[in-house]
């Protein structure tokens, strides 16, 4: 997709999605997406980092497979941890969100990593995902672009300094 097409869609999509969504949460099917937000990089970094919270209504296990986004080439599952005291970040393949459970996409943990960015991206902005799941359904967002998270963002509070 050309870079103007991108642009194009990232302005729409966010404003055709806040008709339907309130700002903080997302709703389609069993899973709930609460304070979701997008980490500011500052230029030339093209890659960045996504964090939610994944909330499962169902009584069945649901597992997150797939995330994409038309502002990056690429979105990657990923975990973060520990191993022998270096902190090494890796992509998985799934992130499992209980029955009647939620999982938080955290700094320090789960994340969602967008890769090649289209353009540089503004506080404010807000970064459009798509998140795909085992049973077959996806859910759609906007996660607004946060500049300066502060360290409780790793309980789950995604409050901008």
């Amino acid at each position: 997709m050309p870079p103007l097409s991108r642009r194009l869609l990232a302005l729409i999509f966010p404003l055709a999605l806040a008709a339907v969504t309130p700002a903080t949460q997302a709703f389609e099917g069993a899973v709930n997406v609460v304070a979701p937000y997008v980490r500011l990089v500052a230029p030339p970094a093209t890659t960045t980092s996504a964090y939610m919270i994944l909330h499962n209504t169902s009584a069945e296990m649901r597992r997150l497979v797939r995330a994409e986004s038309p502002l990056a080439k690429a979105v990657e599952l990923h975990t973060q941890g520990s191993d022998k005291s270096v902190m090494k970040m890796r992509p998985i393949r799934e992130i499992v969100i209980p029955a009647r459970g939620e999982v938080a996409l955290k700094p320090g943990g789960h994340h969602l990593m967008l890769i090649d960015l289209a353009g540089p991206l503004r506080v404010g902005d807000a970064v459009p995902l798509i998140l795909r799941f085992d049973d077959g359904s996806e859910l759609r967002l906007a996660a607004p672009l946060r500049a300066g998270v502060t360290s409780a963002a790793a309980t789950g509070d995604a409050t901008p300094r």
